[in-house]
């Protein structure tokens, strides 16, 4: 307003102006206190966004970390099972020897007698 229109004012309005520019100020200040509550918030998910994806990253690792080891133990039980395999077969292979032998040497008994 001009200064002409507030000097032929009377205290009364000057009041009620000066009372509804206090009321505005007033609901100024909640509506900033709001947004700046509201950037604080998501200040901090962009924060907990960027500390997500460095624990998401970490968790990657750890996984990667644990399937090597997992396929590395399985490679390891995989070649102990074949060796045990040959083992038993060679074991197999020698009882069979030996109870060809035993049958052989029981035949050669019972004939000489």
């Amino acid at each position: 307003m001009a200064q002409k229109e507030l000097r032929r004012m009377n205290r009364v309005e000057l009041i009620e102006i000066i009372y509804a520019l206090e009321q505005n100020e007033e609901e100024l200040k909640q509506e900033n206190q709001e947004l700046r509550k509201k950037l604080e918030e998501r200040k901090v998910v962009v924060e907990n966004a960027g500390s997500i994806a460095e624990a998401v990253a970490g968790l990657n690792h750890i996984f990667d970390t644990a399937q090597r080891t997992a396929d590395d133990y399985l490679a390891s039980v995989a070649a102990v099972k074949e060796e045990a395999e040959r083992e038993a077969e060679r074991i197999v292979n020698e009882a069979k020897e030996e109870a060809g032998r035993i049958i052989a040497d029981a035949k050669k008994q019972t004939e000489e007698r």
